[in-house]
């Protein structure tokens, strides 16, 4: 299973989501992450609970439900690294920037 099956199996429409995300900036990401992931919990959780077999529910639907939220959580996880790594390759161009700055401003005298 993807990620866009995985949200849509919860009630939810991907590119909504990354359109949402996307938009904000990337120090804010994470926590859209964790907030989407947040929701989608609460969503798998209300659907498994609603269609467990103990219920009378069919075990398909809880294990689509469950494996759409290992789906999820598996995909924030990789996302909250990936910006996690570009903000710190950011900080150290930044920081090189700065000291190749300071050494050419160095040199002027």
């Amino acid at each position: 299973m993807d990620i866009q099956e995985a949200w849509k199996n919860l009630g939810y429409d991907i590119e909504f989501i990354v359109d949402d995300i996307k938009s904000k900036p990337i120090e804010s990401r994470i926590s859209e992450l964790n907030r989407y992931l947040g929701i989608a919990k609460r969503s798998a959780k209300k659907l498994m609970a609603n269609n467990h077999p103990d219920i009378g529910g069919k075990t398909k639907d809880f294990l689509i439900y469950q494996e759409s939220l290992n789906v999820i959580q598996s995909a924030t996880d990789e996302c909250i690294k990936s910006i996690n790594e570009s903000i710190m390759s950011r900080k150290i161009i930044n920081e090189s920037k700065a000291i190749a700055f300071g050494q050419l401003k160095g040199m002027e005298t």
